[in-house]
């Protein structure tokens, strides 16, 4: 009987670990407003991915 509940526990815990349940969480936590902090995250990754281009452009033409 006790296996039975330890394998019901490790799966209730999958569950909790699972990345589309975290993000459910995180969504009914948040209550409808807007996820600012992940905007910025992404507005600081695409332009820090963007500057090496932009810093060899003007030196293209020499190359």
């Amino acid at each position: 009987m006790g296996s039975s509940e330890e394998e019901a526990a490790a799966a209730e815990e999958e569950i909790m670990r699972c990345p589309g349940c975290v993000q459910e969480r995180r969504k009914a936590r948040r209550g409808g407003r807007i996820p600012y902090v992940e905007f910025f995250f992404v507005a600081v990754t695409t332009l820090a991915s963007s500057l090496p281009i932009t810093c060899l452009f003007p030196f293209l033409y020499f190359m």
